[in-house]
């Protein structure tokens, strides 16, 4: 809902999730019991730049039932 509500606001986002989030820990000095999940980089668009259209998977596609 976050990233929605960016994309409504007229911002755009960049969500990464790196394989090893320690050095976060560090930076933000967090306590031994919080972990982060995700940075997710948001700002406004430059002039002129382009959103490659990626076309939406069918449900049968991502979805599978035992």
């Amino acid at each position: 809902m976050l990233i929605a509500a960016v994309r409504l606001a007229g911002l755009v986002s960049l969500p990464y999730t790196p394989a090893q989030m320690g050095f976060l820990n560090d930076i933000l000095a967090l306590l031994s019991n919080e972990k982060p999940m995700l940075i997710l980089v948001v700002g406004y668009p430059t002039g002129g730049a382009l959103v490659p259209a990626v076309p939406k998977r069918s449900f049968e596609e991502v979805a599978q039932f035992i």
